[in-house]
């Protein structure tokens, strides 16, 4: 009985050992993945795959005629829900991506046709 109880005792610890190691391995994943996110917000930088940080050279400003009549940050409503939304992205085909103003919860995409300026 003694001999087994070590034995899984030896074996725990073991599992144990793996699973830190494990576990340091992903946190250096997740640096990884939270600088690649940090950079990629930065709007005058594009992330290549070879690591390195390079000025992107064909960004160019949209007209309005582009899209429609509203632009990110703007307030609108809709028939659909009841509280106010703001805009957080603009689509060529006319759809906007809002979000709720008082939870900042993405409700959802919306046409032009169904949106009214708050």
């Amino acid at each position: 009985m003694n001999t087994l109880f070590e034995v899984l005792a030896l074996v725990w610890s073991v599992l144990c050992l793996i699973l830190f190691f494990k576990i340091w391995g992903m946190t250096n994943d997740v640096k990884e993945i939270r600088d690649f996110l940090i950079d990629c917000k930065k709007p005058e930088t594009i992330r290549k795959p070879e690591d390195r940080v390079v000025k992107r050279e064909d960004t160019f400003e949209y007209t309005p005629e582009q899209f429609g009549k509203f632009h990110s940050g703007d307030l609108v409503c809709t028939a659909s829900y009841s509280g106010v939304l703001e805009i957080v992205d603009c689509y060529e085909d006319s759809t906007y991506n809002c979000k709720d103003t008082s939870t900042n919860e993405l409700i959802g995409v919306f046409k032009e046709s169904e949106l009214k300026a708050k």
